[in-house]
């Protein structure tokens, strides 16, 4: 049976520096609901070895579409654009774990190593630390023990803080309204159980950008406000946790329409972990509202690369849709907006920017009728509240995007 793609997008080109992706690992506890905390434990693998600065580690979208297919490991290899691939097992029992994984060198199959932990569940961050050691190892033996330890991060106090983010983490990644309030349930519960643990504070701001972008939000000022403090909490106790960083910047941005200090919470993301998709991701749409279009599409070509299929593609595509279209370059606006609807047709702006591009292009009865499904999803939508929902910086941006919306049949 092939590998599975879900789109045909082109292979991305591998990189320079030893690159690798980690694939899903089997669940072997006999319980479909322990799938949560082994994607979860694979997750913190996959961040614990995209900090290591010597790698190009391939974000967890773009592995996990993998996830439940028959695979062939060298056209996987071709399809992520990397050299080495990372696999294996998870078994929880009680409170014992054993993790067995492997990596293999996609061009030869060989396997360079193979090893298998046994411990208690407690030593779960023991155990991500050492797989993500053992991949440095054998990928580049010359990394010293010193970055090692740099890129090694402090785990939460109290594992079922862990428990409770790794399932907002799942709930999250659902994508709907209701799995969206779940996941924030979740992460307050984990960080009553451990205040300084940064990762369901960074993941609870995300949620709330998710309702904002997805046009949810039943409390616009009040959810600022709650992002705001959650965001406080993040810079003050992140420190190196770049992929907390990144989504806290993001939501600054998004929900409280503050990018200045947005902005810098993912240039500090990307100097701790320049490998990690979703800070590029983030650095590039807010990039784009800021005006900046062409540096952009280099940050949103750069989160491609680390991350080439997948749900994260949606947004980065989007907005990258967003660029070209403030570039003049419609006709490469509508085709990326295009793409990305045929995989989630009910993205806002990917709608607004078909039905934007499509009236520049004279296709006027086209793009009335994806206004028309964008008001399915958001009645409210008006010319004169359009900030609300997507806010551009520069005037003359502004100004196109408004031109364009009314030619498309925006209501006022």
């Amino acid at each position: 049976m092939p590998a599975y793609r879900p789109d045909s997008a082109p292979a991305p080109t591998r990189p320079d520096k030893p690159s690798v992706a980690v694939l899903p690992f089997q669940n072997m506890s006999g319980d479909p609901d322990q799938e949560y905390f082994v994607d979860g434990m694979v997750e913190d693998i996959i961040t614990a070895l995209s900090r290591f600065k010597s790698l190009f580690v391939v974000a967890r979208n773009a592995s996990f579409t993998y996830k439940g297919k028959t695979i062939d490991i060298q056209q996987v290899g071709r399809e992520l654009g990397v050299r080495y691939l990372l696999e294996g097992s998870l078994r929880k029992a009680g409170g014992t774990l054993r993790v067995t994984a492997q990596l293999i060198d996609v061009e030869t199959r060989t396997h360079l190593w193979a090893d298998q932990f046994d411990g208690l569940l407690q030593d779960v961050f023991t155990f991500q630390d050492e797989v993500a050691t053992r991949v440095v190892a054998g990928i580049n033996p010359t990394v010293g023990r010193a970055e090692i330890g740099r890129a090694m991060r402090q785990p939460p106090k109290h594992f079922d803080a862990y428990d409770c983010y790794l399932r907002a983490l799942s709930a999250a990644g659902e994508g709907t309204r209701a799995s969206n309030q779940k996941a924030l349930q979740f992460c307050a519960r984990s960080m009553e159980l451990d205040p300084n643990f940064a990762a369901p504070y960074g993941l609870a701001v995300t949620c709330y950008a998710m309702k904002k972008a997805r046009l949810w939000a039943d409390n616009v000022e009040g959810e600022a406000d709650e992002v705001r403090r959650l965001v406080s909490h993040v810079a003050r106790m992140a420190g190196g946790d770049a992929l907390s960083l990144a989504r806290a910047g993001w939501a600054l941005a998004m929900v409280c329409d503050d990018f200045e200090n947005g902005s810098a919470l993912i240039d500090a993301a990307l100097s701790y972990n320049p490998n990690l998709a979703i800070a590029w991701t983030n650095r590039g749409m807010l990039s784009v509202l800021l005006g900046d279009h062409a540096k952009a599409i280099e940050q949103l070509q750069r989160a491609r690369q680390l991350s080439p299929m997948g749900s994260a593609t949606d947004r980065s595509d989007a907005m990258m849709a967003m660029a070209h279209f403030f570039l003049g370059n419609n006709s490469e606006a509508i085709d990326l907006a295009y793409q990305v609807l045929r995989r989630d047709p009910c993205l806002p702006s990917a709608l607004v920017l078909a039905a934007a591009g499509k009236a520049l292009a004279g296709n006027i009865g086209e793009a009335h009728e994806v206004v028309a499904k964008l008001l399915q999803l958001a009645p409210t939508m008006r010319i004169s509240n359009l900030t609300s929902f997507t806010r551009p910086r520069r005037a003359e941006d502004m100004k196109k995007a408004v031109d364009a919306l009314r030619r498309a049949g925006m209501p006022e």
